[in-house]
């Protein structure tokens, strides 16, 4: 029972995460095109492939694999991220 709640409770956090960065993406404008967006796919991939394995109480070299991938192409994808000239998180002083 209680397994069952986490992982409705960790599906509906990612979902919500999703929705976020979206709504954040949109309101900073979509400076930076597709490959902006590549990072947090793949980051979200990552947590996807870790509930599959998770689920399926198979954490073999597959998704040992498929993470490192995963992290290595979020890693590269940084790049492209769109430096903004104000951080949304300071304030002005």
């Amino acid at each position: 029972m209680i397994t069952t709640l986490l992982w409705v409770a960790l599906l509906v956090s990612i979902v919500i995460t999703i929705f976020r960065a979206i709504r954040r993406k949109r309101k900073y404008g979509k400076v930076g095109g597709f490959k902006s967006y590549l990072t947090s796919i793949s980051l979200y991939a990552v947590a996807v492939v870790n509930l599959i394995a998770a689920h399926m109480e198979s954490l073999g070299i597959v998704s040992w694999v498929l993470t490192l991938i995963f992290i290595l192409l979020g890693a590269y994808f940084t790049k492209f991220i769109p430096v903004e000239e104000k951080s949304p998180f300071v304030k002005d002083s």
